[in-house]
Formats: structure tokens, C-alpha cells, sequence
């Protein structure tokens, strides 16, 4: 077949190509069709199908001469349709060029059986160029900056890559389906696409991303943000990410078919959805600096969860830890203000010395019911207590207000005349004890609860310590006040 300087495209029976000698865009040489440029540079451009069909190993020529000049061969060209480049060899086990290729276009090497390919010197890569490369093992990337859509989809024995530090976007299933077991995302990789992950069946682990921004197509209509859906090994994501990156609802799997992840952790950013839908694998929590509010439900129901580090949360959303049965500790940052409705109720398990942070302003109803926190100390700078907040709390021995100077002021509690679900009612039938400041906040804690499930203690302005031991005789905590001496208890 006489190719001109147009376009051409080739059966699979084809087997010889020649271009007129007087061609100055084209050459032919070996039935492989060159386009040149300029520069003395050539671009592999098409091979019939036919030629290399049963080619193993294929070597790209370093340079090309073509009526007295010689070409440097730097890239080469897309395949699609009826048209080739190398995706014709469909045999081919490996392939060699030279370090002046640096350019890969679209479904060059699409479905061929590549075992292991060197990338080191491409800077650029066309969509889907080694996608359905089922025999592909390790591919090794260098210099890039951006990694395409579907580049390496449906490898489903690539189990070996590496993402340079030069990569600052990951396209859309670009990863799709192959055998990788673990991820570490480069600090220069800001944004990664829809499902550029998916179906990752044997990914278990993802680390970095110091520097996204971005995860899934924001702007697709519906969005689609499930980067890393179907990966059903997943069990540990410790990202770093960046003050504006918002993780959406779906980027760990459907609601149909959730990644079981089990540790999760976030330096910073924050959830704009829900992450983790009907998987209840959750163990570890570790929320930082950067992470400042947990949204509504966020681990709502997650029965495996046993620990949580909120070290940057500012907000606590109403239900944000309800109903999570195991969890036994929980760290809180300096920096919060605000604790919703139910945000730990039923936490059944959650049995300790609980200080809050000077930092909180507000518990809304509800907040600790059904708990099995066993002492309390509010904060000075208190200034709303919701209805129920500690209802059903029956391990409770001792709530201290002592220093919560608002505890003298009826908009501290809850509107209405009796609120008894406010109140403690311990299992063991004991009383226990409710430490405040002043003989104000005492009569409000009075009118608004039972009394005959709670004792309180009126420190006159001193402040308790209890993470010390009570008095044995009393059983009381012995107040401090600067300037006095503490001469007992009276009635």
C-alpha cells in the first residue's frame, strides 16, 4: 500500500507499507510508517498489524534515514480504530527504544502481553497507552507529571509501580483493576481522578498525599468520587492532604459494596460525605491538626471502633460517634468548642476520667447518654449544658462543676421547670456526686433533676482534682482555694 501525506488506516491483514521516496512528511522503512518532523525528529506512527502480529520482542529503532538525513525516533504515535502503532503485537512480551523516546500516545501498547516496562525516560503518556496489559507485572515511571486516564487499566498482574514525585495528577482509572497491594502517594500528586483505583482487590494499604487537594471528578454530572471503590482489601488509609481538600462521601466504595477499612487517618482537610456507609471495620481513628470539624454521623454505628484521636476538631456533629459500642478512648485537642446532640450516646464501652478542654463552650443534649464514663470535670469556660447530656450515665461516681462559673446562670441549663433525663442515675443505686461553685448553681441543678439519685457538694469557689483520690473517711475530693485552708465538709 503507497501511503500519501494523509492519514491512513490498516486491516490486520496488511503486511507491507511503503511511502514514495519523494515523501517529505512520511518515510516507510521496514513496512513501519514514520512521521517527521522539522527538527530531524521522527514519531513512530503506524505498523500493520499483519507485520508484528507475532512478534515477541520489538525494537524501536534510536534513528531513522530517510533520503540523506537521519531522524532521532522520540516518540511514539496513538493507536485507535483500524489504525496501529504497536498495540498490533499482540504477542509481544517485551519491547525496547531508545532514551530520546519520551512521548507514548493513546492505546500504543493496548492488550499486548508486556511483562515489565521501563518508563524512566517518558514525560509524557497517552490515555490508555498499557491499558489491558494482562501479562504486565512492574512498570517503572519516571519524570512524569501527570498520569493519564485508564494508563494501566485491567493490568490485572501489575502488582510492582512506583509514582514519581513529579506526578501532580492521577487520571481517571488509571490503576483501575490491577494487583497493586500498597500505595504511597507522592507530597506533588494534588489531584486524583474517578476510580483512578478502582477495583483494586488486592490494595491494602494507601499512605501521603501531603500535597492533594482533590479526590474525584467534582464536576462530573452526578459527581463521581469513588477513587478507590471495590478495593475490598483495603483496610489502612493514613493520608497527610491540605487544608482545602474535602474527601466526599463514596471515595472508599459504594454504599452497596464499602472498602472494610479498619485504621484510618487524616492530617488534613475534612468529609463532605459519608465515608464509610454500611462497613462497620472501623477500629482506629486519627483525626489532625488540620482536621477541625466532624461532620453529622460520621461513625455512627461503627461497632469495631475501639479508639479515636480528635486532636484538631473544633465541631463534634450530633450522632458523629453514636452508637459505637467499643469505643474506649477518645483524645480531644485543645481546640474544641463543641460537643452535638447524641455525638457519643450509647458508646456503651466509653468508661473513664473524662476532662474536657478549657476550650468547650457547648454540650448539646444528649451528648454522652448512655455512656460508661465513670467521672467528669466540666470546664470553666462552660457555657451551655444540653437536656440529657449525661442521662443514663449509670458508672457515674462524680460530675465536677466545680469551676463552671455560668453553672450559676439559668440560661446554662436546659429551658423548662424538671429535666430528669439531665440527671445520673447510677446502676448500683448509690448516689453520685455533683461538685459545684456556688449555692446558685446548686439550686439549678436542683430544679432541674432528681436529687435522689445525686449528692451535691458545694465548694465555696474551690476547685477539685479528680484525678486524685477522694477523702477515705468522706469519700469526698478535698477543694483547693488560693488563700484558704480546707476545713471539711458540713451540711
Amino acid at each position: 500500500m503507497d501511503v500519501g501525506q494523509i492519514g491512513v488506516y490498516l486491516d490486520t491483514s496488511m503486511t507491507t507499507l511503503t511511502v514514495d521516496k519523494g515523501n517529505t512528511s512520511y518515510a516507510s522503512i521496514g513496512n513501519w510508517l514514520y512521521k517527521l518532523n522539522e527538527d530531524e525528529t521522527a514519531m513512530l506512527w503506524q505498523v500493520p498489524a499483519g507485520v508484528i502480529a507475532n512478534e515477541q520482542t520489538v525494537k524501536v529503532p534510536d534513528t531513522i534515514t530517510w533520503n540523506g538525513k537521519t531522524y532521532t525516533v522520540t516518540a511514539i504515535g496513538d493507536a485507535g480504530n483500524d489504525s496501529y502503532t504497536l498495540a498490533g503485537a499482540t504477542n509481544m512480551t517485551s519491547v525496547q527504544f531508545g532514551d530520546n523516546v519520551t512521548e507514548i500516545g493513546y492505546n500504543a501498547f493496548n492488550g499486548t502481553k508486556l511483562t515489565a516496562i521501563n518508563l524512566s525516560h517518558i514525560s509524557k503518556l497517552g490515555t490508555a497507552a498499557f491499558s489491558g496489559c494482562t501479562a504486565l507485572t512492574s512498570a517503572t515511571l519516571s519524570g512524569l507529571t501527570e498520569i493519564p486516564d485508564q494508563l494501566f487499566k485491567d493490568c490485572d498482574k501489575l502488582t510492582n509501580v512506583t509514582i514519581p514525585n513529579t506526578v501532580t495528577s492521577i487520571g481517571r482509572y488509571a490503576f483501575s483493576g490491577t494487583a497493586i497491594t500498597s500505595l504511597e502517594i507522592p507530597a506533588s500528586v494534588e489531584t486524583i481522578g474517578y476510580s483512578a483505583f478502582g477495583d483494586c482487590t488486592k490494595l491494602e494499604k494507601v499512605t501521603g498525599g501531603a500535597g492533594l487537594t482533590r479526590l474525584g471528578d467534582e464536576n462530573a454530572v452526578p459527581p463521581k468520587n469513588a477513587v478507590f471503590q471495590g478495593c475490598s482489601s483495603l483496610t489502612t488509609v493514613n493520608l497527610i492532604g491540605t487544608e482545602s481538600l474535602s474527601i466526599p462521601g463514596d471515595t472508599f466504595g459504594l454504599s452497596s459494596a464499602p472498602d472494610p477499612i479498619s485504621d484510618l487517618s487524616l492530617e488534613n482537610g475534612s468529609f463532605s460525605g459519608e465515608i464509610f456507609h454500611e462497613s462497620k471495620n472501623l477500629e482506629t481513628l486519627t483525626l489532625g491538626e488540620g482536621v477541625t470539624e466532624i461532620p453529622e454521623n460520621f461513625c455512627n454505628g461503627q461497632t469495631a471502633l475501639t479508639s479515636a484521636t480528635l486532636t484538631g476538631a473544633e465541631t463534634i456533629g450530633a450522632s458523629a460517634f453514636q452508637g459505637c459500642t467499643s469505643l474506649k478512648d477518645v483524645a480531644f485537642g485543645d481546640s474544641l468548642n463543641t460537643i452535638g446532640n447524641y455525638a457519643f450516646s450509647g458508646c456503651t464501652s466509653y468508661g473513664c476520667t473524662l476532662i474536657l478542654p478549657d476550650s468547650v463552650t457547648e454540650i448539646e443534649r444528649f451528648a454522652f447518654d448512655s455512656t460508661a464514663l465513670e467521672k467528669v470535670k466540666l470546664n470553666a469556660g462552660l457555657t451551655k449544658l444540653g437536656e440529657g447530656a449525661f442521662n443514663a450515665c449509670k458508672q457515674m461516681t462524680v460530675l465536677d462543676m466545680s469551676e463552671v462559673t455560668a453553672a450559676s446562670e439559668t440560661d446554662f441549663w436546659p429551658s423548662g421547670e424538671k429535666h430528669e433525663s439531665i440527671m445520673i442515675s447510677r446502676s448500683d443505686g448509690e448516689l453520685a456526686i455533683v461538685y459545684v461553685g456556688t449555692e446558685a448553681a446548686a439550686t439549678n441543678w436542683g430544679s432541674r433533676g432528681t436529687l435522689a439519685t445525686t449528692s451535691v457538694a458545694i465548694t465555696d469557689g474551690g476547685v477539685i482534682d479528680i484525678s486524685d483520690d477522694p477523702d477515705e473517711t468522706t469519700g469526698l475530693y478535698t477543694p483547693r482555694k488560693a488563700g484558704y485552708k480546707f476545713d471539711g465538709w458540713y451540711e
